[in-house]
């Protein structure tokens, strides 16, 4: 439907109403690649962490208490009952 105001406002030679039909379907189409890459993100990052390579760096293996190479709540768990 917009591509047919876009060809009519073409062969009408109003170029002020092409430009515009043309700035509208081109927000729409714009609108519609945002969203789909705005769920592909989300999507990636509910998946899990597993796609995260990081490594611990300086004294952070000194905070890592149950020593399976990331910080997490479990370990701050830990560290609470050893300050005790």
């Amino acid at each position: 439907m917009a591509n047919n105001k876009i060809i009519d406002s073409l062969f009408d030679n109003n170029l002020e109403q092409f430009r515009n039909e043309v700035r509208a379907a081109l927000y729409v189409k714009a609108g519609e690649f945002m969203e789909s890459q705005k769920q592909a993100i989300a999507g990636a990052m509910m998946s899990g962490e597993e796609n995260v390579q990081e490594q611990l760096k300086g004294k952070q293996h000194k905070i890592d208490a149950n020593k399976n190479g990331k910080i997490d709540a479990q370990d701050f768990k830990m560290l609470r009952k050893k300050k005790d």
